[in-house]
């Protein structure tokens, strides 16, 4: 029909030869219409997609009737059915592709190589390994070990009173016991030396004090001269960023004497260097080794005038406690001088 006919579809302009090639049938329109009502887009919903070049068109028993159906060409159909495959497998690509084997690398990635091992880390260190490559530190029947971290360095001297230094450049250094015996790091870095416990079951020494040993458990060493913390129960480590020396000894006590001085009965404790400079550690085994000498003085009183003198008289000649002096509390012994009333 001409386009002036009224009966014309308003919508179209007229047709050419060159339009009949580029039109489809309803049959292929239809399947079209279906391959993208399946085809999900980026933006979530089903998008209308229309091929350049191709027409739309109202489709129908109407629209057969009213114009004039011409059967496609080779080229359309070839073009109708690149098309199909063009949106078929653009819409599966992302939902039916094969997920890449985790032993394979994409290509133009770089191949995978092993992650190296990381630095072992304080809390990684041994005991067995400072023992191994650490150099030993002796007092007395105690040895404990040094390991220092490179670049630092250590190096160990005795002192005449036998306790022993190890002096380190700046650094880290760990520090292990021997096989079964503990580290206990204090408040104000400086450490214990405990004994392991004995095992009854094995026929080892009672732990009553009567074979001169000391019993199980018992604080037999201290460590001074840097700020250690725990890593294991028998390591620890000391960061030293100016360098420092650690001080190891097993003796507090030089010497004792009982006597009668300011009114009463006296003791006089001559101490160590090592228990006038060592602090909370030197406090501790001072003690020990105080009231293993001296039964006697194993009292509240006598314990808070001990700590009194290390803290506030700690280079006085001797370190006199009174037994019969009041249990008033360690803060009431310091505000009285080491001498409460």
């Amino acid at each position: 029909r001409s386009a002036g006919d009224p009966r014309a579809p308003p919508s179209h302009a007229p047709h050419t030869d060159a339009d009949a090639l580029t039109r489809d049938s309803p049959r292929d329109v239809g399947r079209r219409h279906r391959i993208v009502q399946r085809c999900r887009w980026p933006d979530g919903g089903a998008t209308p997609v229309r091929a350049a070049g191709v027409r739309a068109r109202p489709v129908g028993r109407a629209a057969a009737a009213s114009v004039p159906v011409m059967r496609p060409a080779r080229a359309s159909r070839a073009a109708v059915v690149g098309l199909t495959l063009t949106l078929a497998v653009g819409c599966t690509a992302d939902a039916d592709r094969p997920a890449v084997p985790s032993s394979e690398a994409p290509p133009g990635s770089p191949a995978a190589t092993p992650t190296p091992a990381p630095a072992p880390t304080a809390g990684e260190v041994t005991a067995a390994h400072v023992r191994a490559a650490g150099v030993p530190l002796t007092s007395g029947d105690v040895t404990l070990w040094v390991l220092a971290t490179a670049p630092a360095t250590v190096a160990v001297a005795p002192d005449d009173d036998g306790s022993a230094r190890a002096t380190t450049t700046p650094g880290t250094v760990h520090v292990a016991a021997a096989d079964g015996a503990g580290l206990s790091a204090l408040g104000d870095g400086t450490v214990l030396v405990t004994v392991p416990p004995r095992d009854a079951s094995a026929g080892d020494a009672p732990a009553d004090g009567t074979t001169g040993e000391p019993p199980p458990g018992a604080e037999v060493a201290g460590l001074s001269g840097g700020r250690a913390t725990t890593v294991a129960p028998d390591v620890v480590r000391v960061d030293a960023p100016e360098g420092t020396t650690l001080w190891l000894a097993t003796r507090t006590v030089e010497a004792t004497a009982w006597g009668d001085r300011e009114g009463g009965e006296s003791l006089a404790v001559t101490p160590t260097a090592w228990a006038r400079a060592s602090g909370a550690a030197a406090e501790r085994l001072t003690w020990t080794q105080l009231v293993a000498l001296e039964p006697r003085a194993d009292s509240p009183t006598m314990r808070d005038q001990l700590s009194c003198h290390q803290l506030g008289a700690p280079d006085k000649a001797t370190w006199n406690l009174e037994p019969w002096r009041p249990d008033v509390g360690w803060l009431s012994v310091v505000a009285a001088r080491c001498n409460p009333e």
